[in-house]
């Protein structure tokens, strides 16, 4: 007898074998008001994703990486009215980072991320005048990050002052604008 219903599931499985990882993860949910008059609305989203970070033996480097995706859609119909309206937008991101440990502080690090969305919105009004739009958008970025420690020896022989030097650059590329840029 409730107009309302509602489900909502998430999960997540994560394993390690004390220095590598891996977390693997997922949600669903859905929920509606059936009103009937003056109108029905439901939305749902969903997604999953995966994170990880390996220690090669061999080499002292940490790499880390991710990769995610969602959808999310709302949707209304109005009972006096014969064309639904609904909103819908989904996308993905992922990236990967290695970061070498040039000595016991000194880092260089570099690594690539992309993600990207599409939009799709629909609407009718009571003219029966449609609006529609669709939209995709890609984005591309590649970095490199050096981290230098300094220690300044003090007067006193036991204190130290510690300055850390992080230049970085990263080359960053839209699609949505044909763009190309470079950012310190």
């Amino acid at each position: 007898g409730v107009p309302f219903n509602f489900t909502d599931i998430y999960g997540k499985l994560s394993l390690t074998d004390g220095a590598n990882q891996l977390s693997v993860f997922g949600f669903s949910q859905e929920d509606a008001v059936n009103y009937e008059v003056p109108a029905s609305t439901s939305w749902e989203s969903s997604g999953g994703g995966a994170t990880f970070q390996l220690l090669p033996s061999a080499a002292n480097a940490i790499i880390t990486g991710n990769l995610a995706f969602s959808n999310y859609e709302v949707s209304q119909d109005n009972s006096t009215e014969a064309f639904p309206r609904s909103s819908q937008i989904n996308g993905f991101n992922g990236g990967l980072d290695i970061s070498y440990l040039l000595n016991s502080v000194d880092e260089l690090s570099f690594g690539v991320n992309i993600l990207g969305f599409t939009t799709d919105f629909a609407f009718t009004n009571s003219f029966n005048l449609q609006t529609s739009q669709q939209s995709n958008n890609t984005e591309a970025a590649i970095y490199v990050r050096w981290k230098k420690v300094l220690l300044a020896q003090e007067d006193n022989a036991l204190s130290q002052q510690r300055w850390v030097i992080e230049p970085s650059a990263r080359v960053h590329y839209f699609n949505d604008q044909q763009h190309l840029s470079f950012e310190p």
